[in-house]
């Protein structure tokens, strides 16, 4: 293209930092629709890289195992956590 010097490679990488600030900017605004426990519960188990179980759930929210349990199944319900 005569006229256009901007490298392939600057345009990509400008292209992946708007989507990914999209992506980012529709997260936050999907999180704050939801109550704080939630949003809390959501984050905490964002530390696991991998699968985790009520226990840990249960450390992580600093509740008991039973209230760990409840609010994984709400994290279930609003489709945020999959089996």
């Amino acid at each position: 293209m005569k006229g256009n010097n901007t490298p392939f490679f600057f345009v990509l990488t400008i292209t992946i930092s708007f989507r990914l600030k999209l992506v980012e900017s529709s997260f936050i605004t999907s999180l704050e629709t939801y109550e704080s426990s939630i949003r809390h519960n959501l984050l905490a188990l964002s530390l696991f890289p991998g699968s985790f179980d009520g226990i840990s759930a249960a450390a992580l929210f600093g509740c008991g195992y039973e209230h760990a349990q409840d609010s994984l199944g709400v994290l279930l319900e609003y489709s945020l956590l999959v089996l």
